[in-house]
């Protein structure tokens, strides 16, 4: 279970955080630990970790937007419009080798079939912030996650190997102005905007 350790800032929004340098693994697998969704879109944002065989974290080597907060990769999946659709339907080689992450591995959502990716520039962070990581070991980590002013939440991971030999991801949350934090399961974030798409509310689901 988690120990409640504090969160040490390794990145930030103001600060690129660089890559460790290194080639691909040899193989891994893909994980979605959380998405968050929106009112008014379709479209939402995926947030996405490499393991190991031994279901250990792995960091991104490719640099470009969607890594900008190691080791996760983020990206929005867009449905709505296809001109929105920036950074192609497939994405490779990220975490391990012959990594492919595809628009098609998404379900089809009212009607809608999944389009491609845009990663999040600078300017697209507002709705997602994810301020500190810290990487407590090679199966633990912890996100401080900001969404847009109204909410600040605590977000764990923790990864291990079932009796299969499959990964399993484990996410959980709770709000920083918790004491103590009683972590709860956590797989969507969904997001209420308002005027001028403002963030109104958000909520958690299991």
């Amino acid at each position: 279970m988690w120990r409640l350790l504090p969160i040490v800032s390794v990145l930030s929004c103001a600060q690129r955080f660089e890559l460790p340098e290194g080639e691909l693994a040899a193989s891994g697998t893909r994980a979605e630990i959380a998405r968050v969704t929106f009112n008014r879109w379709t479209d939402f944002i995926t947030l996405q970790l490499g393991l190991d065989e031994g279901c250990d974290v792995l960091f991104p080597v490719e640099q470009d937007d969607s890594t900008a907060w190691p080791p996760l990769q983020v990206t929005w999946v867009i449905y709505d419009d296809p001109r929105h659709v920036e950074d192609g339907d497939v994405v490779r080689d990220t975490f391990f080798s012959g990594d492919v992450l595809s628009a098609s591995d998404f379900e089809p959502i009212e009607g809608l079939e999944p389009l491609g990716f845009k990663f999040l520039p600078p300017g697209q962070r507002a709705f997602l912030d994810l301020q500190h990581i810290e990487v407590f070991s090679g199966t633990e980590l912890a996100l401080d996650a900001l969404f847009g002013r109204p909410m600040r939440a605590r977000i764990f991971v923790e990864t291990y190997q079932n009796e299969d030999e499959t990964c399993e991801v484990v996410t959980t949350w709770c709000s920083s102005e918790q004491e103590p934090c009683v972590p709860e399961p956590l797989r969507r974030v969904h997001v209420e905007l308002g005027t001028l798409n403002s963030v109104r509310e958000v909520t958690f689901y299991p």
